[in-house]
């Protein structure tokens, strides 16, 4: 992965913020910094599918102490994918009746290339 090298630093950052009572904003900072040093996932080649069993969180930040509560996808959903850090990739969830959206970090081991993108390839 790009910027391993700055995998220990933002693990200290992580450290630091979450020691004080701020943790929404801390994870804000940190998803923010992740996306900054992250890859991001060409759009042609966006589409995932929830892979495994059971369900899978949302987090709002690349780190386990950042998972949001009662959201989640399980397998088979299809996401769109738009960057990738430190073993998360960030997406948006569509639901396929209610069209409503969520967006967030999840375990990118749990994801599949659909084989499918949002935009044309090159």
């Amino acid at each position: 992965m790009r910027h391993t090298a700055l995998a220990l630093p933002l693990a200290l950052l992580g450290f630091v913020l979450f020691s004080g009572a701020h943790a929404s904003t801390a994870c804000e900072a940190l998803s923010r910094e992740a996306f900054r040093l992250g890859s991001r996932v060409d759009g042609c080649r966006a589409g995932r599918i929830v892979t495994g069993a059971g369900r899978l969180p949302f987090h709002t930040a690349p780190i386990a102490r950042c998972k949001t509560r009662d959201l989640f996808v399980v397998p088979g959903d299809k996401l769109i994918a738009y960057a990738e850090h430190q073993g998360f990739t960030a997406v948006l969830y569509i639901h396929p009746t209610t069209q409503r959206e969520a967006e967030g970090w999840v375990a990118s081991s749990r994801l599949a290339a659909s084989g499918t993108g949002i935009a044309p390839c090159p």
